[in-house]
């Protein structure tokens, strides 16, 4: 695919991503009938020597279209000359005016969010994931910050969440008894499952547990709280920090509890 070029508007937040620089960028040349890019987006820039992290994520976009409402859309790749004459690897993707969703928790105050929005974007991560796994992939790094906000469009100040940042995605694995374990944890330490610190493994079920640490640390915020103690919040809470330790096996129990959580989401998107 050939692009178009962009030019920088300004940063984007720093500007730093755990693989370059992000940057809001609006194309060169006018919209027109053979120009389908939006008038705004981001843009995820690498020195090209360093982008085969960036180019494999664009391959992951490929793969994951045709679920626009509930990820990122990609709108490819351009390469350009930088002021330092350095040739970048740019990825163009969908513009979230809303930011993140780790940055409507903090907006919050503490008091949380409302319920109803809670439900809207967790049922979006779901949908999201879902399209994730049955496309083959598992994304590795679901946490708030990949969380990206886009105004609907009916722009009434409302955003949809949609899931973005496949850098540490990887193809699903058939499972079987000679599994080829990872040589590394891909992700975040908060949000990784027991079993991808423990024993390496990183498939479906991963995202699952990611999304139930997102759900839980919204949930501590303030949502829907089922009439449980501070306490009860602690101790779930305590269980989900332990997968951070790899000696550190959770108790039959404490899956218990997880189970629980997970029937809290869904009691949450469908009330009885």
């Amino acid at each position: 695919m050939v692009g178009i070029r962009v030019k920088g508007l300004n940063q984007y937040g720093d500007g730093k991503c755990g693989f370059g620089s992000v940057y809001l960028a609006t194309p060169k040349i006018s919209r027109s009938r053979y120009n389908y890019y939006p008038s705004i987006m981001t843009v995820k820039s690498v020195e090209f020597s360093a982008s085969t992290s960036i180019q494999k994520e664009i391959m992951v976009f490929s793969d994951l279209q045709g679920c626009p409402d509930y990820i990122i859309t990609c709108y490819g790749e351009e390469t350009t000359i930088g002021d330092n004459d350095l040739m970048a690897f740019n990825l163009l993707l969908e513009y979230a005016s809303g930011g993140t969703l780790s940055d409507r928790i903090k907006k919050s105050g503490g008091s949380g969010l409302p319920e109803f929005e809670a439900k809207e974007y967790t049922m979006s991560i779901l949908r999201g994931l879902d399209h994730i796994h049955t496309t083959g992939y598992v994304h590795c790094d679901l946490k708030p910050d990949n969380i990206l906000l886009v105004r609907t469009p009916n722009d009434n100040n409302e955003f949809q969440a949609k899931i973005g940042d496949f850098g540490l995605a990887k193809r699903a694995e058939v499972q079987s008894k000679k599994r080829r374990l990872d040589p590394y944890w891909r992700g975040t330490p908060m949000y990784l499952s027991p079993e991808a610190v423990i024993d390496r493994v990183q498939e479906a079920p991963c995202d699952n547990w990611a999304h139930t640490n997102i759900y839980s640390k919204n949930w501590k915020f303030g949502i829907d709280k089922k009439g449980r103690s501070i306490e009860q919040e602690e101790e779930i809470g305590a269980i989900l920090e332990g997968q951070k330790s790899k000696s550190h096996r959770l108790r039959p129990q404490n899956h218990t509890r997880i189970g629980e959580l997970l029937k809290d989401i869904l009691q949450l998107i469908y009330p009885a």
